[in-house]
């Protein structure tokens, strides 16, 4: 089966062995190193994909902010990576970006962060308004 669906995993992120042991077969996932920013990572990846439903992204985070081991990345930087996290955009076919990121979304930063996201993107994007691990509240 080919993936429909991406997992960008940050190595900041701990329990990554139980992620990849529950990743649905239509899903593949992509570890994100600290060695160089994660929209460049991702661009790599997404260089040559089509037709994906969604593309997921799991790391730290705070209102308006996504964290990765090898930066931040938030309203102030979006646009220093606009044309690698155009890529995401260019690979979906109708779907969206999910920031499993705690508590981006929250907020009028978490709002205006996901709106220029998106907008670079070219396709909504989603974020979580509340602590991305606390199962309580999924």
């Amino acid at each position: 089966m080919t993936a429909s669906r991406i997992l960008f995993i940050d190595t900041a992120v701990s329990d990554i062995g139980v992620l990849l042991g529950n990743l649905q077969p239509d899903a593949e996932a992509v570890l994100l190193d600290g060695t160089r920013p994660a929209p460049e990572q991702m661009e790599t990846v997404m260089r040559d994909r089509r037709g994906l439903r969604e593309v997921h992204i799991m790391a730290h985070g705070e209102p308006g902010e996504v964290w990765f081991a090898a930066g931040r990345l938030s309203a102030d930087t979006l646009e220093g990576h606009a044309a690698a996290l155009a890529s995401l955009g260019r690979a979906l076919c109708g779907g969206g970006v999910h920031l499993w990121s705690c508590r981006t979304g929250r907020g009028s930063e978490g709002k205006a962060f996901l709106a220029a996201f998106s907008k670079i993107v070219g396709a909504p994007v989603m974020a979580a308004t509340y602590l991305a691990s606390d199962a309580a509240t999924m």
